[in-house]
């Protein structure tokens, strides 16, 4: 089953110039006018939208996840008790260990 999608791999904001400038795209100046879009991606870089592709920019929002920072904690305490329990394993383990070399002697 295929269903028709539209990919769009950048995130970015869109400015418009408020006067003329230039923007370093790849190893070159690119030039604008006042009017003119410019994109900017998150990774900083950026290029000029010609008017004529500027609603192929759609608007999103950048959900950030909440973060539950009682589970967090809590998953820290049982951490901290898996540690203990694992510490008294070893104790018992290294123990049994050196009794067993003990009796060899």
């Amino acid at each position: 089953m295929s269903k028709l999608v539209a990919f769009k791999p950048n995130v970015g904001t869109v400015t418009v110039a408020t006067e003329p400038g230039s923007i370093l795209q790849f190893d070159h100046e690119v030039y604008y006018s006042k009017g003119d879009y410019i994109f900017t991606g998150l990774d900083g870089k950026q290029h000029i939208i010609p008017d004529s592709n500027i609603d192929d920019y759609i608007e999103v929002e950048i959900k950030k996840k909440k973060i539950d920072k009682n589970a967090m904690a809590n998953a820290y305490a049982n951490m901290e008790n898996w540690l203990s329990e694992t510490e008294e394993d070893n104790t018992y383990i290294n123990g049994t260990r050196d009794l067993a070399e003990l009796k060899k002697k």
